[in-house]
């Protein structure tokens, strides 16, 4: 989510359109105010609108569109993922069967994803998801406002030092092992 406080670092910044668009700046003979017409005919309508609706952008949930691609390959819609899968599947050749072997991974990841449903413990799904899952620290680590992937590398070897401690703890990091075999 983009905060509303942003919309205000937003309008006070002058080193973007925005301003001129937004109608909040002077003149910019410099810049080209004619596609405002998307949101109306008179200028002050247009800037109106355009500020309305950037206003509406923010509080909302922003997608990441990295998270709609398929196989790692396909960013794009249902038939392109269809059309790409029937053109590379038998095929022969390196990059086809590392993208192969990266689908059956995505779908592994996913089962382990499953298994995870309920756990409250974030130590307990990243350790999954990185040793059960195969996931990419530095990956899990963006998700969960770690700045690099060593930081998920150190919270995976501190919790199964901590499990050979706890045996509550390396029970379910075990349980989780056994259902991945399943």
């Amino acid at each position: 989510m983009i905060p509303k406080e942003r919309r205000r670092e937003l309008d006070r910044y002058h080193w973007s359109s925005h301003r001129a668009y937004a109608g909040l700046s002077g003149k910019t003979e410099w810049l080209s105010l004619e596609w405002l017409r998307f949101w109306g005919r008179r200028k002050g309508e247009a800037q109106r609108r355009y500020r309305q609706e950037v206003a509406e952008l923010f509080e909302k949930p922003v997608a990441n569109p990295w998270e709609q691609m398929r196989g790692g390959l396909v960013l794009g819609t249902e038939e392109l993922w269809k059309r790409v899968k029937r053109l590379v599947e038998g095929k022969a050749g390196g990059e086809e069967l590392r993208w192969q072997a990266r689908q059956g991974a995505k779908e592994w990841q996913t089962r382990v994803r499953g298994l995870l449903v309920g756990e409250t413990d974030d130590r307990v799904v990243i350790w999954a998801r990185v040793r059960l899952g195969g996931e990419r620290g530095v990956d899990v680590a963006r998700e969960y406002g770690y700045r690099d992937g060593a930081g998920v590398s150190l919270l995976v070897k501190r919790l199964e030092s901590a499990a050979q401690r706890d045996r509550k703890l390396g029970a379910k990091l075990a349980t989780l092992k056994a259902k991945c075999k399943e």
